[in-house]
């Protein structure tokens, strides 16, 4: 399949984004716990979990994260969890007035954090 960009995309690929996009929606509506979530994975080695919660412990939430994610292959599961208590709004920029992720503002307002994520597990 040739994308947009003129570089081929496989059927392989094609089914990972359908996939990733099947997590997305499966943490949306059945994560427990979780107030607001994204995704962070694309060129990445990894899925980390950015997330909107008031549990502070990190395995408690990779463990409650991934408990909803066992229908998808072991490589989307979601390895590190960057959990804030604020919540993402219209007000503060995050979302969008019909409540869409502003996905690029979301990782800029947490890079250092997301980098740290991937940074401890390369070096760890």
């Amino acid at each position: 399949v040739d994308g947009t960009d003129g570089a081929d995309v496989t059927r392989a690929e094609i089914e990972g984004r359908r996939q990733l996009r099947d997590i997305v929606k499966t943490c949306r509506a059945y994560l427990p716990g979780f107030e607001q979530a994204m995704l962070i994975g694309e060129a990445r080695p990894y899925v980390v979990l950015l997330a909107v919660s008031q549990e502070t412990d990190e395995r408690a939430l990779l463990k409650r994260a991934n408990a909803q994610l066992k229908a998808f292959p072991r490589w989307m599961r979601v390895r590190r969890v960057i959990a804030s208590r604020e919540p993402w709004s219209v007000e503060n920029g995050l979302l969008t007035p019909t409540l869409k992720l502003k996905r690029p503002m979301l990782v800029d307002r947490y890079r250092d954090r997301i980098d740290a994520a991937y940074a401890s597990r390369d070096s760890g």
